[in-house]
């Protein structure tokens, strides 16, 4: 089949989908057979286009294979350059702030400040990225926690509408399918 032939069936169900509407037993029964016609022509175009689609796929994969050879290994040291460097500026870091805590300890209610002076390369940015680490999670305010979606729907498909968890409310979404036959 080719694309113009695609192209006015596809064109052919718009029309019909779009101008139907489902008020009576009738119409659903249309909707169902439209449905499978519409099944059909996504069966037409998976024909048409799915050895071209699966060969560009196959290429694609063989050429990402090949570049990972070499971009790995330069990721790999990228990572390990930039491990180094952090660890260099954090022992710095580690060496102002303990001169800091002598010169307080030696000198009478005046509060020292030590800076880091590293001349940076040009081209290097060093920042920080702060993140955060949970040791109790217990103590973690609830504004702070999210809840197991996956979780509440498990239960929402068990219970059906019988929530005993507070705050929560199951709600039921009809679905439609069509079985090709």
């Amino acid at each position: 089949m080719n694309n113009q032939e695609l192209d006015k069936k596809i064109n052919n169900l718009e029309i019909m989908v779009k101008s139907l509407e489902v008020r009576t037993q009738e119409d659903n029964e249309a909707a169902v057979q439209i449905d499978k016609v519409v099944a059909q022509r996504e069966k037409e175009v998976h024909e048409a286009f799915d050895p071209t689609v699966e060969a560009a796929h196959k290429s694609w994969k063989t050429a990402l294979a090949q570049r990972a050879i070499y971009l790995n290994p330069l990721k790999s040291f990228k990572s390990l350059l930039r491990k180094k460097v952090a660890q260099f500026f954090d022992e710095q870091k580690r060496i102002a702030k303990q001169q800091e805590e002598e010169l307080k300890k030696n000198s009478k209610g005046i509060s020292p400040e030590v800076h880091i002076n590293i001349e940076k390369p040009k081209g290097q940015i060093v920042g920080e990225s702060w993140k955060a680490i949970v040791v109790d999670i217990k103590k973690v305010p609830r504004k702070y926690l999210l809840p197991d979606q996956k979780k509440l729907d498990k239960m929402a498909k068990a219970t059906k509408d019988k929530s005993d968890i507070p705050g929560v409310e199951f709600k039921c979404e009809t679905t439609v399918h069509t079985r090709r036959s």
